[in-house]
């Protein structure tokens, strides 16, 4: 079960990327996050906040004739909520919708973010866990001159992975974990994808 009463979590974050290839992108960033979580019953968790984000994206060694400006400020910003259930199994839900705003978009972008995490006594010394993230941004139209200065998030994976893990002692678990992951890592041209998979021991110290 939660302990009753309201909790209140204030962050903070200055944030930066580089990223070299054909050319060079930069991604300098602030961010406050806000978030309030309250317990209206000993099972069960809903939380509320806003994210906010400064950033600025920069190129080098790219010159399009078509380009006049290899900088690109702008905003992130939009709320959050969160539901979580704790009894014969762990559940907890997150979604995220953020407005984007820019100097180089002819209008706003969208971004929403789903997480769903959940864990499950199946049997005694049995478990199973799961992750799931979908992460979806939609942009207004761009020319390709543009594409390297728009905005890509820092963390925008969607991933699904499911582990099954047996309590060997008190103190050991043997495990089996696999998934699938997509992540941009610059919109519209870069991006890295795969299934992983993995066997293990884990040891409780």
């Amino acid at each position: 079960a939660f302990p009753t009463g309201i909790f209140l979590s204030l962050e903070g974050h200055l944030l930066y990327r580089d990223l070299t290839y054909t050319y060079r992108n930069s991604l300098d960033a602030g961010m406050i996050r806000a978030h309030a979580r309250f317990h209206p019953r000993p099972h069960l968790g809903i939380g509320g906040g806003v994210y906010l984000e400064r950033f600025r994206i920069a190129v080098q060694n790219y010159f399009p004739p078509e380009r006049s400006t290899d900088q690109n400020p702008g905003w992130r910003a939009g709320p959050e909520i969160s539901l979580e259930f704790s009894g014969n199994y762990f559940l907890t839900f997150t979604y995220r919708f953020l407005y984007h705003h820019s100097e180089l978009l002819s209008g706003a972008a969208r971004e929403q973010w789903i997480r769903l995490v959940g864990a499950w006594n199946c049997k005694p010394r049995w478990y199973l866990l799961l992750l799931l993230d979908y992460y979806f941004f939609s942009t207004p139209p761009s020319t390709p001159e543009v594409i390297p200065l728009l905005y890509s998030p820092l963390n925008n994976e969607s991933k699904f992975f499911l582990k099954i893990a047996h309590s060997v002692t008190r103190r050991s678990d043997l495990f089996l974990k696999g998934g699938f992951l997509r992540e941009e890592l610059v919109r519209n041209l870069v991006s890295l994808s795969g299934w992983q998979f993995t066997a293990g021991v884990e040891l409780h110290y």
